[in-house]
């Protein structure tokens, strides 16, 4: 036989357990839900896209467009890059003015 203080038959749960189990699962899974959702988030932005932001400021800060695109021209035709020679009439002689 059994001793006094140990009982054959196992409690069952109070009903006040099982009351509103579908709303605290669905609350429960709500809370995790957003969670899961915000927490990748926020990381992505402190750690991704700010630092993007932060190098495509710091590029067009300095950035000239128009020497960039002559830069391109050049690479395409080298020969625009060279000097262009003066046309001899267009040259002053500074030594006729000391002469005078």
């Amino acid at each position: 036989m059994a001793s006094a203080g140990v009982r054959a038959v196992a409690k069952v749960a109070r009903p006040g357990v099982m009351r509103h189990l579908a709303w605290n699962d669905f609350r429960r899974s709500l809370v995790l839900g957003v969670l899961t959702c915000w927490v990748p988030g926020v990381v992505y932005n402190y750690f991704y896209t700010n630092p993007r932001a932060k190098s495509y400021k710091d590029f067009y800060t300095n950035y000239n467009p128009n020497k960039d695109a002559w830069d391109m021209v050049y690479d395409c035709f080298p020969a625009l890059n060279q000097p262009v020679p003066i046309p001899p009439w267009l040259v002053e002689d500074d030594e006729e003015e000391d002469d005078d």
